[in-house]
């Protein structure tokens, strides 16, 4: 199935880095916009044992089969464009502005590995990964950004801000780029 173990923790790799950059990129520019254009507030997550079960399996296992099995399949018979509609039909199914954006990217990823690999298995564990790492790693992530802001004493500077967020969007779109490299472009094609 997999040309060694490697290749799995490549894909791990990819799909955290992929988050961590993402983190930065819709944490920034919702901040910037929200000042301009308010933006629906998110309600306030409380993770609870419920929550978790849904989040990290119920609903990667659901919208993998729904989004990459049958959507995926079906469209695939019908049209070239499959990989990119089912994307598109994938992030519109997510309620949030910001979410539509990445889910799409995800979305597309997805379908190229479901397409190349044909595993639905790797599709959901991959998903799962991305839920997981959104959950408990956002938080932490950008609390240590906001830290460092703070024990700096530079929380109102929003140039020094913008640089400690373009110092860590570099150095995560660097381990993107490596990680991409190691898994192929060709997981990101459109069509």
């Amino acid at each position: 199935m997999y040309k060694n173990n490697k290749e799995m923790v490549y894909f791990s790799i990819h799909i955290i880095f992929f988050i961590l950059a993402g983190m930065i990129i819709f944490g920034f520019l919702s901040e910037i916009i929200n000042k301009f254009y308010p933006l629906e507030p998110y309600p306030p997550f409380v993770m609870n044992f419920g929550n978790f079960i849904f989040l990290i399996i119920k609903a990667p296992i659901a919208e993998e089969v729904i989004f990459r099995k049958w959507t995926f399949d079906f469209l695939k018979k019908k049209t070239k464009y499959y990989n990119v509609i089912q994307a598109l039909i994938f992030a519109l199914w997510h309620r949030y502005f910001m979410q539509k954006i990445y889910t799409f990217i995800l979305g597309v990823f997805l379908g190229n590995v479901k397409d190349k690999k044909g595993n639905i298995w790797l599709c959901i564990y991959l998903h799962m990964l991305f839920n997981i790492t959104g959950i408990y790693l956002k938080d932490f992530y950008l609390g240590f950004i906001d830290s460092i802001i703070k024990m700096l004493n530079m929380e109102n500077s929003l140039l020094f801000m913008t640089i400690v967020f373009i110092i860590m969007f570099i150095l995560h779109t660097a381990g993107f780029i490596w990680s991409l490299k190691k898994i192929g472009k060709g997981f990101y094609k459109l069509f």
